[in-house]
């Protein structure tokens, strides 16, 4: 027995570190588990909110007193048949997510699912209320919900829940290989970081050597205290190997303290060694110097290698964002790598697995494939050690395939077994199948945005005007989006393969797809990473030098800046190289390397003493030529093959411009003609619109389009073009009716004969205006008059429709629309005479009952003068009509109470034929002719002169108390796209060119720049360019070619 003495000082020990008796006798009453994490409280609180739904639905209870009432301590339990049919109501209540045999989804849980929601709701029952479910009803409930409930039925006739569970395969070494070629040596369908890249290829070959869970490597991160790496060499050469400690296992309770070590050595194979880019990834986060690794190398060193101590606790692999740069601790998330690695598996040929409707993400896929591999060669103690930690039951139970691992047959026959039927149907290569789209056509493109929820989201953003919630609208709408895509994704990529697999079993190959361009612009850029993805493909053992210069380039590609530089272009000391300025002090990246290659461009032009604006600028070379040696330059490069002709941007730096897929193919053009480009997609689809005819086809890849949509969608599937939301040929657009909301309309095409002065007819609802005394209101509303319809000939001199009978408008549309260039000039007559001594339109209409037709473009107004002597019909007089109801004089609508009223026709564009090497003018977007009708008081005198047969040809009952002259002022205009300048229709008229000017070409720019140099006079320069006027080429030459 001890001494007094000494258990007084154990008495003292206690007491000081704070023990105080009876501190803790209210809880040490409690019995069972009372400590939960917070992933385990989410999901009994889960639970126990469905139970609260389930208890206001039976009971009538508001759910704000549910709480109360049904989960306070001391609540009893609901009885046994309650809790079945709480149980049917969380079944109808859920979604599931696995699909069934024939591959459509299922709407309902698991037998497991429900089975493990039991236990979480059991738990959650008893902390929140202190009763438990006794044993007996805890094994009834589990037989129910696995003999009963799958076979019952609702009274629609559909099930409560399945009895299936997910498909069980493994992640093989030829799946590994097929991975990481995709990463190095794919095409990636969305921009990943370098950074990014290498920690993907070090984590999936940590997965595989440690097959350790997910949560173990990714939800905290590995920092670099948990790698023990040691330097010993080998042969004659240095090698490392390492000891990864694992702290977030399952079970680990203290991961401070207690941790699970797997070791892993350098691989001669580059592909799979890690400890490369463990190296690389120290050396750039400053773990270890870069000096220290080199001499311990060159000079043999031995031992364990020590990390920094400032970046000991720092992950190894950490999260990056959307401009590239590195966080300083967060880890890199789970969803990156889980996504980054659905998306190689998509890429190398992997379909969606029976069971899944997505491309699984299970690290468990490699757990299996790794377990079934250590069954063989180890004992069952040091392979659940291996995999599990602990618990050798484990493995059996959630570590096996679906599929046997035993040559039966073989072992009944004595024979040696063949496990090649069995890797089969273990692996996942028979789910995988070359040629799969990545991407979604086009045209299902064009069907999401139709879809129902789409359009929803799209008219809640249209009516919406608070900028917050159009934010949030945009964002659910783009997240509804995705969702659809994937979903459609998957099953264009489901249909595709089965008649890929069709395909080859009659005819014993794989169908031949369109290939992509044999180049990869983004290789070409970046020589370190073509090196590396030549020596990532190898299978044999690298060479130490091999090794050494495969450390390098993964070094150049870690140190590398977030934006690109073209060679020639990179920032020294963070400023422009030509005018010395901060870079960084311009806000957006994207005009980081803009700015730069601008004034490179700038000193270039100085260097060679030629004009800034005639340097041309090759893509594909990274060099800058003049005109005359730029046709020769695009004569080699049109000999070369372009499958990819839309623009490529990698890292806020345009690399290749968008070409014009139809130039490209038309070689009786000139060499630049054919090699002119574009800096976004949508501006060349813009020049094909306007340039070439549609629909077209393409010889190269054997496309006939047989309608503008095909087209379209050609563009986007087989050549990379992104499409924009409004296309010009996808479909009739709205006219544009912005301003005309007091017009009367009547529509025409150019080359209709409506356009004559003699037969204008009326089809459809006519917008009639009314006038109103209210001044407040500068223009007339429009209603639509249908009871006007019932006349199939409505005569425009009818008293309810214009009592300007005698006024000749389509007349003077037709005189319109030469000044607009929508119908030749010489095909017009004129009216010189008084249009009042002319047959009246309605005369004209008797006899001819043609009708408008219904398509149509809008144009802007410029003003034009009615005194100007361009030619244009003099335009008559309107005057009052008798109302033949009362007799008396009813003043026109169209000049009611002296107020400006408008008469508008609108007509459709003309297409101008494109010349060869020249881009002639696209049509005008929109054609509106306004007439401004103005009252102006005269003389009688005047008014009768100018006027007489008006007045004879009145009813004598008609009286007029004051005499009126109308001003008729005619408003034209060219509506050009964005980068046109309007052009006055009258002075275009006079001058003798077309109504819209058409933009400088490169040929028009070099001649004027040769001609100039060679002093020529301006007089001899626009004979040069006869289509050009001499000011505008002198304008042009001052601000664009000097």
């Amino acid at each position: 027995m001890a001494k007094p003495n000494n258990l007084e000082l154990i008495a003292q020990r206690a007491k000081s570190a704070g023990y105080q008796y009876g501190d803790y006798a209210e809880r040490d009453k409690e019995r069972g588990r009372t400590r939960f994490d917070k992933k385990t409280l989410a999901a009994q609180n889960q639970m126990l909110d469905v139970y609260l739904a389930w208890c206001s639905n039976a009971t009538g209870v508001p759910l704000e007193q549910c709480d109360t009432r049904f989960l306070s301590q001391g609540v009893p339990l609901a009885k046994l048949e309650e809790l079945k049919d709480f149980w049917r109501f969380f079944a109808l209540q859920s979604s599931g997510r696995l699909t069934l045999p024939d591959g459509s989804k299922t709407n309902r849980p698991t037998v497991v699912t429900l089975r493990g929601k039991a236990k979480v709701w059991k738990s959650g029952f008893l902390r929140r209320t202190g009763q438990q479910l006794s044993e007996e009803e805890t094994a009834e409930i589990n037989r129910w919900l696995k003999d009963d409930l799958p076979y019952e039925e609702t009274s629609e006739g559909n099930p409560y829940c399945h009895n299936l569970q997910k498909p069980k395969f493994n992640f093989q070494s030829g799946d590994l290989d097929r991975l990481i070629d995709q990463v190095w040596s794919g095409q990636d369908t969305r921009h990943i970081y370098d950074r990014n890249r290498l920690q993907f290829h070090l984590q999936l070959l940590w997965f595989c050597d440690a097959g350790a869970r997910r949560g173990a490597l990714l939800k905290h991160g590995v920092p670099y205290k948990d790698i023990h790496l040691v330097l010993s060499p080998h042969q004659g050469w240095p090698q490392f190997f390492y000891k990864l400690a694992q702290r977030h296992v399952k079970n680990n309770k203290d991961p401070d303290l207690r941790t699970f070590g797997n070791t892993c050595r350098q691989h001669p194979v580059l592909r799979y060694d890690s400890v490369s880019i463990i190296l690389m990834l120290a050396v750039v986060d400053g773990a270890l110097n870069r000096e220290d690794l080199t001499r311990m190398m060159e000079n043999g060193g031995e031992g364990h290698v020590e990390w920094s101590k400032q970046c000991r606790d720092l992950p190894i692999c950490r999260s990056v964002d959307q401009q590239g740069e590195v966080h300083e601790t967060k880890p890199m998330t789970q969803d990156s790598f889980i996504e980054m690695f659905k998306m190689f598996l998509m890429q190398a040929g992997y379909t969606s697995i029976p069971g899944y409707l997505f491309l699984p993400g299970s690290i468990h896929m490699i757990r299996r494939e790794l377990g079934k591999q250590l069954d063989g060669l180890y004992t069952e103690v040091e392979r659940s050690q291996h995999l599990t930690q602990a618990d050798k039951a484990v493995f059996g139970q959630s570590y096996t395939a679906d599929t046997s691992s035993c040559d039966g047959l073989s072992a009944f026959l004595r024979e040696k077994p063949d496990h090649r039927a069995v890797e089969y149907f273990q692996g996942l290569a028979q789910f995988r199948h070359e040629g799969l789209p990545t991407q979604l056509p086009a045209a299902l493109k064009d069907e999401i945005s139709r879809n129902p929820a789409v359009l929803e989201w799209d008219r809640k953003i249209t009516q919406t005007s608070d900028k917050e919630t159009r934010k949030e609208a945009m964002q659910k709408r783009q997240k509804t989006v995705d969702k659809l895509q994937k979903i459609m994704l998957e099953e264009h990529r489901r249909e595709f393969s089965a008649s890929l697999k069709r395909h080859k079993l009659f005819n014993g190959h794989q169908a031949q797809l369109p290939n992509p361009d044999l180049d990869d612009p983004i290789h070409k850029l970046r020589p370190e990473m073509a090196r590396l993805a030549q020596k990532m493909a190898r299978t044999l053992s690298a060479s130490q030098q091999d090794r050494l210069d495969a450390m390098e380039d993964m070094l150049s590609l870690l140190a590398a800046p977030t934006v690109y530089y073209r060679p020639g272009e990179e920032p020294q000391d963070g400023k422009c190289p030509y005018c010395s300025k901060e870079i960084q002090s311009i806000s957006d990246r994207r005009a980081w390397c803009k700015h730069i290659h601008r004034c490179r461009k700038r000193a270039e032009a100085e260097k060679r003493e030629v004009q800034f604006s005639t340097l041309r600028f090759c893509y594909f070379c990274n060099l800058f030529l003049t005109g005359d040696e730029w046709g020769h330059h695009c004569e080699n490069h049109l000999t070369q093959s372009l499958k990819h002709c839309g623009s490529i941007t990698f890292r806020h730096t345009l690399i290749r411009p968008a070409f014009c897929l139809i130039c490209r193919q038309m070689k009786y053009r000139t060499p630049a003609t054919r090699m002119r480009y574009w800096a976004r997609d949508s501006d060349a689809i813009y020049h094909m619109e306007e340039e070439h005819e549609w629909p077209w086809s393409c010889p190269d890849c054997n496309f006939i389009g047989k309608s503008s949509e095909a087209c379209y969608h050609h563009l986007h599937d087989a050549h990379g073009y992104q499409l924009a939301k409004k296309r010009k040929h996808a479909g009739p657009s709205p006219v544009d009716t912005s301003d005309n909301c007091t017009s009367k309309l009547v529509r025409l095409t150019p080359s209709s004969p409506e356009v004559s002065g003699t037969d204008l007819t009326f089809n459809g609802p006519l917008k009639i205006v009314k006038s109103t005394k209210n001044k407040v209101d500068a223009v007339d509303t429009i209603v639509d008059d249908r009871s006007l319809l019932e006349t199939p000939n409505l005569r425009l001199s009818s008293s309810a429709m214009s009592p300007t009978a005698n006024l000749d408008l389509a007349s003077t549309a037709k005189s319109s629309l030469a000044l607009l260039g929508g119908c030749s000039w010489d095909n017009l007559t004129p009216n010189i005479g008084s249009p009042a001594m002319k047959p009246s339109v309605y005369d004209a209409q008797q006899g001819d009952g043609r009708r408008l037709p219904t398509d149509e473009i809008a144009m802007d107004t410029n003003p034009v003068g009615d005194s100007s002597s361009c030619g244009v019909s003099r335009l008559p007089t309107p005057c009052a009509t008798t109302d033949t109801d009362t007799g008396s004089a009813t003043p026109s609508p169209v000049v009611s109470e002296g107020k400006k009223r408008r008469i508008k026709f609108i007509t459709t564009a003309h297409q101008s034929e494109p010349t060869d090497d020249i881009v002639s003018p696209p049509a005008p977007k929109k054609c509106r002719i306004a007439l401004k009708i103005k009252p102006r008081n005269v003389s009688g005198k005047e008014h009768a002169g100018g006027d007489i047969a008006i007045v004879q040809g009145r009813d004598k009952q008609t009286e007029i108390e004051k005499a009126t002259k109308t001003r008729i002022i005619l408003k034209t205009s060219s509506c050009h796209s964005y980068y046109r300048r309007p052009t006055t229709p009258l002075k275009t008229w006079l001058s003798g060119t077309a109504s819209s000017r058409s933009r400088w070409t490169l040929e028009e720019d070099e001649r004027v720049c040769r001609m100039k140099q060679a002093n020529y006079s301006w007089a001899e320069i626009q004979r040069a360019l006869p289509h050009r006027s001499r000011g505008s080429i002198q304008v042009r030459y001052s601000t664009k070619l000097r």
